[in-house]
């Protein structure tokens, strides 16, 4: 159990201790948490509760405050204890640690798989290299969208954009949203050249392909895309 489960006062910590010894006093077995370590937690909880008075204004000393810090401290570690107990106890519900006074754990929400394709714009084209920038699907916002990690590429060379997935040239991925790919020096200068991408999220489930976009292979020189 982190600190931040543990009250800041030493009130505080004494109402919620009280209230963790005596349910888990009531039912141990509900718990998971044996009858020993029960009990021995209920001696723990009185000896810090005995020494909360000896600390109040008039009756202070700092012979009192250090046995008060020190029943504080063993009562905490035994507390820890408890609570590594509840929560390996697999029969133990979320509703029945909160009983006790825990706070549960919060689940990391599953990141989805992309639903939509990004965008693909080619920036330039300089003799066989080809610059593209990816961009969310149905905008021109910078960046990636959310629940997104980066994107893969896959290329083709002929006049026609292929139908099928299995015809695509993978080229690697990019966690970034600008890129170029360098086609072989066997395409020849004006031969028609495609990109698409697919987003993928954290756990690497791809979405939707994007649309084939076409470039034109120049001899040298950074020249627009075709039209």
């Amino acid at each position: 159990m982190g600190r931040q489960y543990f009250p800041t006062t030493d009130n505080g910590l004494l109402l919620w201790s009280r209230h963790l010894s005596d349910r888990i006093n009531a039912s141990p077995g509900e718990y998971g948490v044996p009858v020993e370590m029960a009990e021995s937690y209920a001696v723990l909880h009185q000896a810090f509760a005995a020494a909360m008075p000896g600390v109040e204004p008039g009756v202070r000393s700092k012979c009192n405050v250090l046995s008060k810090n020190d029943a504080r401290s063993a009562l905490k570690s035994a507390a820890r204890l408890i609570v590594m107990q509840v929560r390996a106890t697999a029969t133990v519900s979320e509703a029945q640690q909160v009983e006790l006074g825990l706070t549960v754990r919060g689940r990391p929400t599953p990141i989805a798989r992309p639903t939509d394709p990004p965008a693909v714009d080619i920036v330039s084209v300089s003799g066989h290299t080809v610059r593209f920038r990816l961009h969310d699907h149905g905008s021109n916002r910078r960046g990636k969208p959310a629940g997104v990690q980066g994107a893969a590429i896959f290329s083709f060379v002929g006049p026609e954009a292929p139908g099928e997935r299995a015809a695509l040239r993978f080229e690697g991925i990019t966690t970034r949203t600008k890129g170029e790919v360098t086609f072989p020096m066997t395409v020849a200068p004006g031969e028609h050249v495609w990109l698409t991408a697919a987003w993928f999220n954290p756990r690497t489930q791809s979405g939707p392909m994007s649309a084939p976009v076409r470039a034109i292979i120049q001899f040298g020189g950074a020249m627009a895309k075709a039209a």
